[in-house]
C-alpha cells in the first residue's frame, strides 16, 4: 500500500467533487467556465469544463487510489 499515491488520489477526487458543488451553487466563481462558454458555446463550454475539471480529476483520483492500494508508487521505485 502506497499512502502517498492514495493521498494524491483522494485530493484529486475531492477537487472534482468541489468543482461539481461550486458549479451548482456559485458558477460565477469559475472564470474559466465563462471563457470556455464564450469560446465553445454554452453547451460545449459547459461540457468541456465538466469533463476537464470534474470528471477527469475524479476518474484519475479513483485510479490513483486503487493503484496505491495495490502498492503502486507515483514517485520513486
Amino acid at each position: 500500500m502506497n499512502w502517498l499515491t492514495i493521498l494524491i488520489g483522494v485530493a484529486a477526487v475531492l477537487f472534482g467533487i468541489y468543482t461539481l458543488v461550486v458549479r451548482a451553487k456559485a458558477p460565477e466563481k469559475f472564470s474559466k467556465l465563462e471563457a470556455m462558454k464564450q469560446a465553445w458555446g454554452e453547451k460545449g463550454g459547459l461540457f468541456l469544463h465538466i469533463a476537464g475539471y470534474t470528471l477527469a480529476p475524479i476518474f484519475v483520483g479513483i485510479s490513483f487510489i486503487l493503484a496505491g492500494i495495490q502498492g503502486v508508487a507515483l514517485f520513486g521505485p
